[in-house]
């Protein structure tokens, strides 16, 4: 299954919403960016970073700092999104 490619169609078709749990970046050595519970992992020359939901990172003893956006903003995002997803 091909992804859409055209930058103007993602915008109009996406429809984003909210989830309940919170995601967190965490800076890891490289022996630890095998944790099971990771959704992303970010490698670049300064490190390897994951994105990993809060509990997660909380109950692996990871040191976390912010939030993929911040809770108090979380409509302030969405709103963001879905201008942008009409704008196009």
């Amino acid at each position: 299954m091909a992804g859409i490619t055209d930058l103007q169609q993602l915008l109009r078709s996406m429809e984003p919403t909210a989830l309940e749990v919170e995601y967190v970046f965490v800076a890891v050595d490289e022996d630890r960016a095998r944790e099971p519970t990771y959704s992303a992992m970010v490698r670049e020359d300064e490190g390897t970073s994951l994105v990993m939901r809060r509990r997660d990172a909380d109950a692996a003893g990871l040191h976390h700092d912010h939030l993929l956006v911040p809770v108090e903003r979380t409509d302030d995002a969405l709103e963001a999104l879905q201008r942008l997803g009409h704008t196009t």
